[in-house]
C-alpha cells in the first residue's frame, strides 16, 4: 500500500533537529525505566530476591517486545491500524490503572474520598 503524498512530506519535513530530540527523549525515558524498574523491584521485594524478580520482569518485557509486533499486525487482519492501536491505547490506560491500584494495595493508601481514621 502506497503511502498518501502529503505523509511522505510530513516524514521528509521532520528535521533532524526533531529527530535527534525524538531519540533523546526516548532514550531518556528509557533510562528512567530502568532505574524505576529496579527501585520498584527492590521496595517490594527486598534486595535478597531481586535479581529472581528482575530475571522474571525482564523475561516478561523481552517477550512482550518480541511478540508484540505479530499482535499488530494479526489485529490488522481483522481492523484497521487505527482500531488496533486504539485497543493498544485502551489497555495501555488499563494496565496503568492496576498498576496504580496495586501501589495502593501494597502501600495501604487510602483511595480518593476515603477517610482513615487511627485508633
Amino acid at each position: 500500500m502506497e503511502a498518501h503524498p502529503s505523509h511522505r512530506t510530513a516524514l521528509l519535513s521532520f528535521d533532524g533537529v526533531a529527530m535527534t530530540a525524538c531519540v533523546i527523549l526516548c532514550g531518556a525515558v528509557s533510562g528512567i525505566m530502568t532505574l524505576e524498574r529496579a527501585t520498584v523491584l527492590i521496595e517490594w521485594y527486598g534486595r535478597a530476591t531481586f535479581g529472581a524478580h528482575q530475571g522474571r520482569m525482564a523475561a516478561a518485557t523481552s517477550t512482550a517486545r518480541a511478540v508484540s509486533p505479530f499482535l499488530v499486525e494479526g489485529g490488522h487482519l481483522f481492523a484497521s491500524y487505527a482500531v488496533v492501536f486504539g485497543v493498544l491505547a485502551a489497555a495501555l490506560l488499563l494496565s496503568a490503572w492496576v498498576c496504580r491500584s496495586a501501589a495502593r494495595l501494597h502501600h495501604h493508601e487510602p483511595l480518593p474520598g476515603e477517610w482513615v481514621f487511627s485508633g
